[in-house]
């Protein structure tokens, strides 16, 4: 599917989603959540109302202008990028493949990512192979942004939409008719979303620093299974031979065992990211989500490498550093046009520091 560039336009909601729950509760002044607040929240999820989002996840965004992500869950997609630097292609069974990486985030604890495919052989599964990066950190991230986006305007983890519908929100500069073909590799996006996963592993007992309280327990440790999305049920016209659904019914977050507060405070989001391009995404999440873990810092220092890396520019770096800063340019003005950052930077150095507020 294409996703062509298009002019800034003003943040208008004037789509209406063919949605089971459409009501918006009052707005909440953006300020910091307290632990009265969290545990109500908590409370609210074991009651049995896992499928809401509690109020207290909009605390921090603005809804004007923002959208939210659950912070438990943006803090792992944050090292997809380190995460596919090294990744491994193995085969399980009955056609089935594993794409796996793992790696430690700054306080010792595990990140997997784990991907599984389908393929008729291995050559196929090698082919599939090569494009899984590139889906990763684009179409698919752009995807899986706009399920968030959806589920933050109907106050739900786990909601029903027409398939048109959020294919309207992933590509906001479409206005016409989605074909045939649209529709099908959209939902084979979909599927691929709902078979990746990230697996977040700790200390059972908080800490990898070995201290006398818990130098008898460390052995003991608590692994999170983080789907990006699960396709609970779809609607077809036709039984059995339809490609793609009409309807579907999603979930964003399945989280267990219950993994702490920071499941239900939102990481904010523009609602312009999805205006971008495809090729954008992964660079404007990353720092967004940089932007939700530091909130009282001003600048973000990147090195020139890794943001190389985040802009998915590598092939254009290796064949010419200064056409790639060009481009990486463009990327950054581009993202400042949708308010994601202040300002984009005059050049590229061997540090970049970006003007995040």
């Amino acid at each position: 599917m294409t996703n062509q560039r298009h002019p800034d336009s003003d943040d208008q909601e004037d789509m209406k989603i063919s949605c089971e729950i459409s009501s918006h509760p009052k707005t909440y002044e953006v300020d910091e959540i307290s632990e009265k607040e969290i545990s109500e929240a908590v409370e609210t999820i074991l009651s049995g109302s896992i499928e809401q989002i509690h109020p207290t996840f909009y605390k921090n965004i603005d809804p004007a202008k923002e959208f939210g992500v659950s912070r438990f869950v943006a803090d792992r997609v944050y090292h997809l990028p380190k995460l596919l630097e090294n990744i491994t292609l193995s085969f399980i069974q009955n056609n089935t493949y594993l794409i796996h990486a793992e790696s430690k985030d700054p306080n010792g604890n595990s990140i997997r990512l784990e991907h599984r495919f389908k393929a008729t052989s291995a050559e196929e599964a090698e082919k599939l192979y090569e494009n899984i990066n590139s889906q990763l950190t684009g179409v698919q991230l752009k995807i899986w942004l706009a399920c968030w986006k959806l589920g933050d305007e109907l106050r739900r983890y786990t909601y029903t939409c027409q398939l048109v519908d959020l294919m309207k929100i992933t590509y906001s500069e479409r206005s016409g008719y989605f074909s045939v073909s649209e529709k099908t590799e959209f939902y084979e996006h979909l599927k691929s979303l709902e078979q990746t996963k990230f697996v977040f592993t700790k200390p059972k007992y908080g800490s990898n620093k070995q201290t006398k309280s818990t130098s008898k327990k460390k052995d003991h440790y608590v692994s999170f299974e983080i789907p990006l999305l699960q396709i609970v049920s779809r609607i077809d016209n036709e039984e059995g031979k339809a490609k793609y659904p009409q309807q579907i019914t999603v979930s964003i977050m399945n989280l267990f065992p219950h993994p702490g507060k920071m499941a239900f405070v939102g990481a904010p989001f523009k609602r312009k990211t999805l205006e971008l391009h495809a090729d954008d995404t992964q660079l404007a999440t990353w720092i967004q989500t940089r932007k939700a873990q530091r909130p009282d810092e001003k600048f973000i220092t990147i090195e020139r490498g890794y943001l190389i890396q985040l802009a998915s520019l590598q092939r254009s770096d290796a064949a010419n550093k200064t056409s790639a800063n060009q481009k990486l340019l463009r990327k950054l003005q581009r993202i400042a046009a949708k308010g994601i950052i202040v300002k984009a930077p005059e050049k590229i150095t061997k540090e970049v520091q970006l003007h995040v507020r």
